[in-house]
């Protein structure tokens, strides 16, 4: 599953808010959601990237944050699962994953929740950017490794965690 437009918030139990306009599922998440269910029933593993790991993350039983601020262009993940270790990423996305608790954090990075009197950011989250998800065999990757500008150390992560998790 690939990126694309936001996916509508009735499928992860919310209603719109300023910077996401659709409630009510668009032809393409209702094929989406069936393509999942149908993997689901067949026990087929499944990759989602950006706007795809959100609906996987919607689908096991997750929300999404509907906007978060700093996540165009690149910025740096800590791969969670591999010590620690942060890498630069590129990314094209203002929503953010909110796992259930069954799902398993791999990669994370920050983003600003506060700034100053002067606009400077002054209080920092943590933003979840891959995850498996074990109930539904699917591996969210938030950022885009299929773009041409993907930096290599992220793309080898993601090539890493497709041999763990999916192959």
């Amino acid at each position: 599953l690939w990126g694309g437009e936001d996916i509508a918030t009735s499928i992860y139990g919310q209603n719109p808010n300023k910077y996401v306009y659709n409630k009510y599922p668009s032809a393409r998440d209702l094929r989406e959601m069936k393509l999942i269910n149908k993997a689901i029933e067949l026990n087929v593993p499944m990759i989602g990237i950006c706007r795809g790991a959100q609906l996987l993350c919607a689908m096991a039983g997750g929300t999404l944050a509907q906007h978060i601020e700093g996540h165009g262009n690149s910025h740096l993940v800590t791969l969670d699962d591999e010590g620690g270790s942060v890498i630069r990423c590129n990314s094209s996305h203002h929503q953010m994953m909110l796992p259930p608790p069954s799902a398993k954090i791999l990669a994370t990075s920050e983003y600003v929740t506060g700034i100053d009197e002067h606009n400077k950011p002054i209080k920092y989250d943590r933003a979840n950017e891959v995850v498996w998800f074990p109930n539904i065999k699917a591996l969210g990757i938030q950022p885009h490794p299929e773009w041409t500008n993907c930096p290599k150390e992220f793309l080898d992560y993601c090539i890493r965690k497709i041999r763990e998790y999916i192959l």
